[in-house]
């Protein structure tokens, strides 16, 4: 049954993304309106909420509704918040964090669940985040290379961002909020295809941001799967796009989604707010 008694479910794309409607995110969540959002965050794997105007505070107490928040050390966000991380662009800035399809931190042994990402001020133009759909990307593939790919794992590191081949060649060297000691600076070897632990579905598991090399292949052999793989992923038909405004959340199911930050907006300022919910270890089976 898809219907829904507490809040309302508009579809944004084919591929994936819907906008919910009938809540107040500085309200706590009552048992049936949270089975129903997590309900359409499983079948929809972004949703978004709009119109909403959230304190730090209150934005961490949505997060929690979902499961324990990373603390994102050594960063501290707004209010003395560490699981809250800004994310901003200033108008002489020429890079824009997320300008690279990604999910959030596989270079973690255990990578987090969920994101949220909440805008506190947007350009007058530009500034989208596109998502894409890794399951359908997964099922996309033929038969043959989904199974190749299944036997087949990769290391994932923070510091590949930063490398002219991971997309780093476009960092401003407004970089002081990661310093050794920052996890972003581990890395992890991930499945290539891992299932998810809710739904049981088979997702693709690498992503142009964070994937290192595929273990046991030359670099050669590597750097030609993953590139193919990254074309495939891409397809504008796993893909849906949204337009943010002032007030505007989006949650994401990190475990089958990669996440792309539109860099269109020179001159312009842009300040989100993020957190993201702990997860389990990517496996597979």
């Amino acid at each position: 049954m898809k219907d829904f008694e507490r809040i309302s479910v508009t579809r944004l794309s084919g591929a994936l993304g819907a906008e919910i409607g009938g809540v107040d995110l500085r309200q706590p969540f009552d048992e049936l309106t949270l089975k129903e959002v997590n309900r359409a965050f499983l079948d929809h794997h972004v949703l978004f909420f709009r119109d909403q105007n959230l304190s730090p505070a209150e934005l961490l107490a949505f997060g929690r509704q979902f499961g324990e928040l990373n603390i994102l050390q050594p960063l501290v966000g707004p209010d003395g918040l560490p699981e809250i991380m800004r994310i901003s662009k200033e108008q002489q800035d020429d890079y824009a964090v997320g300008h690279v399809w990604h999910s959030d931190a596989p270079y973690a042994e255990i990578p987090p669940k969920a994101s949220a990402l909440y805008a506190v001020e947007v350009p007058d133009r530009g500034g989208d985040t596109l998502f894409a759909n890794m399951y359908t990307a997964y099922d996309a593939l033929s038969a043959p290379m989904r199974d190749r790919l299944a036997r087949l794992t990769a290391v994932n590191g923070g510091p590949y961002i930063y490398s002219a081949r991971g997309g780093g060649s476009q960092f401003s060297a407004r970089d002081d909020a990661r310093k050794e000691g920052d996890p972003v600076f581990s890395s992890a070897v991930q499945p290539v295809i891992r299932t998810h632990p809710e739904t049981n579905r088979r997702v693709l598991y690498v992503n142009p941001a964070h994937t290192e090399y595929i273990e046991g292949m030359s670099p050669e052999e590597s750097e030609a799967l993953l590139a193919m793989l990254y074309r495939h992923g891409s397809r504008p038909e796993f893909i849906c796009r949204f337009h943010w405004r002032p007030g505007s959340l989006a949650l994401w199911d990190n475990r089958c989604t990669w996440h792309y930050a539109a860099n269109d907006y020179p001159g312009q300022r842009r300040e989100m707010l993020r957190l993201t919910i702990k997860g389990d270890r990517a496996f597979f089976k």
